[in-house]
Parts: structure tokens; C-alpha cells; sequence
């Protein structure tokens, strides 16, 4: 169930709904008539439905004033009343305009409860048709009203962008179906990261999608920085921060992670008095299927030794792969050092940080349906035996050749 806003244009099947809808709930049970003379003054009006997926459960019908708004009427279906939905519409216009502008509205004497719940101020007292007594209602926007419905916009239906190269950190890919099953993946894979391929990824980038982001490993490449609109050193930094009692923290990652300083500006940028030690493994240390052998531990063991002394009480596994083991570090760090840590890895990073950002710039697509996953490489024989290493459950999706 995805509960939204979205406009209503006027004679269009959504129109026809919220007729239908008012004529039931606020025309019918009064003997008051909506013939086609009464439609025509919707023309002048700003229409908003409220959504359940694709079916229409309430309707506002809004008017612009010299100080604000007017809500003629706010209704909501009778199987969704007393959810709160009613309150939640009126919060949704209060989010859309400026503070210290007016919110005023209309209804009749059974409806002062409901308005004086929202904040509304009762005024003028009034006879309506049918000689029904009536009343207006005002409140002055303060700027800190919440919205949590959102508002439907065609964008939304653009689908996530996910630059990649050689293949490389595809493990994430299973991680954002699962956990955003509606939006539409695509993946773009490319072989170089030479000028021709990274104008075709900018391109790719303005045309088709709402929302870029760039597997790890590529954030120590600057030339892929211009295509990410997800900052994660940036929220890594912030979850350090928020994590770390001693404000220092363990990065484990390749040296393709590292080698242009991007966590350690972020940590800077973040808190002052932030500090990171940084642990270089090699991507040759995770064999045997990503499973991490006696070899590796020997190895890790090795470098854990130069970091007795750093004071450090939170991990960060910003390499994708080696994040599939994070538990396990984590495990043998706190065994090795004797101290406890907090634990932060990529796919907590990608889905709480991805899923904020979504809603924040309402991004997130509203349909019942599922997205889309498609992947576009220059090697697609190589990039769906990935896929199907990684993500079996979807390796028919589409691949298609970059050329």
C-alpha cells in the first residue's frame, strides 16, 4: 500500500472519480446536486486527489486567495476514515506554502471537531444551501508543519541510474531490488573510464534518470564524481559521527577506495574532530566465492597489529565485496583488540541513506507494479554471468550492448 497526493486535471477519468467520490460522501447524503453546471466550476479550481496505489480514497478541492489558500472540501472514503488521512491532506497543503500565509476553509458545523484538530480557528457562521448552517475556518501557516504524504510527480517514474565499471560492484544490485522493488534499476557498465564512455554515462545520466549513484570502487576516480547524486563518504561521515564515542573510525576498503581522499575530506567536512585509519586490503584477498579464508585472516591479522594503539571504536567496510563479510571482521577485530565496535558497512549505507534521500526529494515511484532491471555494458556476455553469479533470482533481466 503506497499512500500519495497527486493533482487532478479537470474532465479527466481522476475527475470523474472525485465526482463520483463527493457526490457519494458530501452531495448525496444532503439532497444537495453536482449536475454539470457544478462541474464547470471546478475549471477555476486546483484539484488534488489522495491515492492508495492507483485507486482514489479522498479529494481536496482548493482555491488560491490574496493570503494563502482556500479549501472548499476535504474528504476522505469512508473505509479510510479515522486514519488520520483528513489531517494529513490539509498538512500536505500547509508544506506547500510560505510561512505566516493563511490556510482557510469551509464546511459545515459537524465538521468544527476535524478543523479544530488541524489547528484551524473557527470564524463567520453562515446559512449554506439547503439552509444547513456552515462555517469558515483560518490558520496561519508556521513553517513547521510535516508532511508525510507525498506528492505524485512524473519524474518519479525515471528509473535509478547505478554506473558501474568492469562489472565491478555488482553485489549491490540485489541489495536495492530487494529493498526498492518498485523503482525501475538501470545499470550502466561501462569498460573504460576514458572521455567518449564517461559523455555517453553524463548524457545517460540528464536524459533518463531521477536519481545517479556510482559503485564504491569509483570513488577514487573523480572523473565518475560528476554522475553521483549519493554521497557516500558524505554518509558515512555522518553515521561515524553519530556512531563513534571517540570519533575515529576504521576504514577497510581497496586502494581504488582511497586514492582520492574522498572519505577523509568528507570526515573533515563533517566533524572536525572526526579522524579515520584507513586498512588497505587487496581485492585478490577474498577468494573461494567471497568466503574469507585462513590466508586473508592471517593477513588481516598482520595489519590489525599496526593498529593497537589507534583508539578507534567504529568500522566502516566501504569496499562492496569485502562488505559481504563486514560481520566477520567485525568479529575477529573485536576478539583480536579486545574492544567493542560499531558496525558500519555499504548496504546499510545504500539502502537508509538511498531510502532518505528518495523521500526528501520525493523520488520514490508510486505504482503496485515492479520495477524494471536493466543492464547496459559494452561486454554483456560478462555482465549477465555476473548477474547471475550475484542476483540468480532476476538473471533474465534485460542486458543490453553498449556499442
Amino acid at each position: 500500500m503506497t499512500i500519495y497526493m497527486n493533482t487532478i486535471a479537470y474532465d479527466s477519468p481522476a475527475h470523474e472519480a472525485a465526482i463520483a467520490l463527493r457526490k457519494h460522501i458530501l452531495f448525496n447524503p444532503y439532497d444537495e446536486a453536482f449536475d454539470e453546471a457544478r462541474k464547470t466550476w471546478d475549471r477555476d479550481k486546483i484539484l488534488y486527489g489522495l491515492f492508495d496505489d492507483d485507486h482514489l480514497i479522498g479529494a481536496m478541492v482548493t482555491k488560491t486567495t490574496e493570503e494563502g489558500l482556500h479549501v472548499e472540501e476535504v474528504l476522505v472514503a469512508y473505509d479510510k476514515q479515522r486514519q488520520g488521512l483528513g489531517k494529513q491532506m490539509l498538512a500536505f497543503l500547509e508544506t506547500r506554502m510560505e510561512k505566516d500565509q493563511v490556510l482557510t476553509a469551509e464546511g459545515p458545523l459537524s465538521s468544527r471537531a476535524f478543523y479544530e484538530a488541524c489547528g484551524f480557528t473557527p470564524k463567520s457562521k453562515y446559512h449554506g444551501p439547503k439552509d444547513r448552517m456552515r462555517l469558515d475556518f483560518e490558520k496561519k501557516v508556521t513553517g513547521k508543519t510535516k508532511n508525510p504524504i507525498p506528492l505524485f510527480e512524473h519524474r518519479q517514474n525515471l528509473p535509478l541510474m547505478y554506473f558501474t565499471m568492469g562489472t565491478k560492484d555488482f553485489e549491490l544490485i540485489p541489495v536495492i531490488r530487494n529493498h526498492f522493488p518498485k523503482e525501475h534499476l538501470f545499470v550502466v557498465d561501462l569498460l573504460r573510464d576514458d572521455a567518449p564512455w564517461l559523455d555517453f554515462a553524463k548524457e545517460t545520466k540528464r536524459r533518463t534518470g531521477k536519481y545517479t549513484f556510482i559503485a564504491p570502487s569509483l570513488y577514487g576516480n573523480r572523473a565518475f564524481r560528476p554522475l553521483d547524486d549519493f554521497n557516500l563518504p558524505a554518509k558515512c561521515a555522518a553515521e561515524a559521527d553519530r556512531l563513534s564515542k571517540s570519533k575515529t573510525a576504521l576504514l577497510i576498503g581497496t586502494a581504488d577506495e582511497f586514492s582520492a581522499n574522498a572519505y577523509r575530506a568528507a570526515f573533515d567536512s563533517q566533524n572536525a574532530s572526526l579522524s579515520t585509519a584507513e586498512m588497505v586490503l587487496e581485492a585478490e584477498d577474498l577468494r573461494s566465492a567471497h568466503h574469507l579464508d585462513a590466508d586473508f585472516y592471517n593477513r588481516f591479522a598482520e595489519k590489525i597489529d599496526t593498529l593497537k594503539e589507534n583508539p578507534f571504536d567504529t568500522l566502516a567496510v566501504v569496499d562492496v565485496p569485502f562488505s559481504t563479510q563486514a560481520d566477520a571482521m567485525e568479529k575477529f577485530l573485536e576478539e583480536t583488540l579486545a574492544r567493542k565496535l560499531a558496525k558500519i558497512d555499504v548496504f546499510d549505507l545504500f539502502v537508509t541513506g538511498l531510502r532518505r534521500d528518495l523521500l526528501e526529494k520525493n523520488y520514490l515511484r508510486h505504482d503496485a507494479t515492479e520495477g524494471q532491471l536493466r543492464i547496459f555494458s559494452e561486454t554483456p556476455d560478462r555482465a549477465r554471468a555476473e548477474l547471475a553469479r550475484v542476483h540468480p533470482a532476476e538473471m533474465s533481466a534485460k542486458v543490453e550492448t553498449i556499442r
